[in-house]
């Protein structure tokens, strides 16, 4: 009943690459079930995943393991290795910005010590230089708990976007630079008070020759730079607290340097900003 029909010329039945016949609507169905099923990696689970059942496919087929995977497998003695995070390059950044630059703030005040004399700091007021350092210490320890993730730091992110982090990073890869310019010109005059020294000289060249104060226009640069690459609101607080201390103490230091120099300090004041 099922064999060939006599007289007749039965052609074979025209079968598709994957082994199914393609004459019928429900094999034809399949066979696109079976292109679908090799793109998308669900080889070997067609009755769970797709309604069609096992005698459809090939043998071969069904226990086909699908396309290689991409994640290696749990007991892989070797995996992929996972992207760096982006906050990992961020805190790398902010130590490439920190450390060169109090490297170079370091230097320069060794060599400026050397001549041993000794500062008085009644004239900056004893109740502020103590306020003064605290700030700087409150950023150090803001910056510290951000470098290595400490608990305390962690709810003082700030949800700045990632091209704004990437411009700090390039603001602050030029403080060194700038801090060194700075400190170079400025030579042996450099004190961490408002009092000069007894040799001092009035410096107009460098970054003198622009603003009065390059050394706080770079140490604004330098907070501001760290604070965009971390993100961090707590680093953003002590750092404004800094430069508002930095602020009020420097009509202090310009009547020092007023005092020191005379007219021409004056003319220089007439000729150049502050800030």
């Amino acid at each position: 009943m099922g064999g060939p029909i006599p007289g007749k010329i039965n052609p074979t039945p025209r079968v598709s690459r994957e082994g199914l016949p393609t004459s019928s609507l429900k094999n034809r169905g399949a066979f696109f079930v079976v292109k679908l099923g090799k793109a998308s990696g669900l080889a070997g689970r067609w009755p769970a995943t797709l309604g069609v059942g096992n005698e459809t496919l090939p043998e071969w087929y069904q226990s086909s393991p699908g396309p290689p995977r991409f994640s290696a497998p749990r007991n892989n003695p070797h995996p992929r290795p996972h992207p760096m995070p982006d906050e990992t390059l961020f805190r790398f950044a902010v130590v490439v910005v920190v450390l060169p630059t109090l490297a170079v703030v370091g230097y320069h005040r060794f060599q400026a010590a050397k001549s041993r004399e000794p500062i008085s700091r009644k004239e900056e007021g004893c109740l502020f230089a103590i306020v003064l350092r605290l700030a700087g210490l409150a950023a150090a320890i803001a910056t510290a708990g951000y470098l290595f993730s400490l608990h305390p730091f962690a709810g003082a992110s700030l949800p700045l976007p990632n091209w704004l982090r990437w411009f700090g990073v390039g603001v602050g890869a030029l403080c060194s630079l700038l801090m060194y310019w700075t400190l170079s010109s400025l030579g042996t005059n450099l004190t961490d008070t408002v009092v000069t020294r007894n040799n001092a000289t009035l410096v107009t060249r460098g970054p003198y020759r622009y603003v009065r104060h390059p050394f706080y226009v770079t140490a604004f640069l330098v907070m501001t730079a760290v604070t965009l690459i971390s993100a961090n609101w707590l680093i953003g607080l002590a750092s404004i607290l800094i430069l508002a201390l930095l602020a009020i103490r420097t009509p202090n230091e310009e009547a020092h340097l007023l005092a020191r120099f005379g007219d021409s300090y004056r003319d220089y004041v007439s000729s150049t900003n502050r800030f």
